[in-house]
């Protein structure tokens, strides 16, 4: 099996210099987030695609924060919607860069490093939420 050369550089690369091995994968890989967020996706990306796909990612990033400023500030309602918002927008971003074709080592390095900083800012605002509220995050 030949891969293709590692390229170090932020440009275009085309898909088929990707190589993931399926077995890794369970066959019915996440169906309910499937349901709620890829066929979304893929309805949306169209009306997206006037922005490139990282302009996305950097918007959905940009909702993940607000939902944990949010839930730091004991707001949680509004903090889910900016958090299912933030997610959608993770699954349009990757539509966006498919269907203009924009598919690149930069924007999947980007879409990981996002993705790691929002998860920690979420778990941080999940934790002083519940610390403001006295330690009883389920009232």
């Amino acid at each position: 099996m030949d891969f293709a050369p590692i390229r170090t550089t932020p440009e275009r690369v085309p898909m088929s210099h990707f190589q993931v091995d399926i077995r890794n994968f369970p066959r019915n890989h996440y169906p309910v987030l499937k349901a709620l967020y890829r066929v979304p996706a893929i309805r949306l990306a169209p009306a997206f695609a006037v922005m490139t796909a990282d302009t996305v990612s950097v918007i959905g990033f940009g909702c993940g924060i607000a939902a944990s400023a949010l839930l730091v500030l004991g707001i949680n309602v509004p903090a889910l919607v900016l958090l299912h918002a933030s997610m959608l927008l993770d699954y349009v971003d990757g539509e966006v860069a498919r269907l203009r074709n924009q598919c690149s080592l930069h924007g999947a390095w980007l879409e990981v490093g996002l993705d790691k900083v929002q998860a920690v800012c979420l778990f941080g605002g999940l934790s002083l939420g519940a610390a403001g509220a006295g330690g009883d995050a389920g009232a």
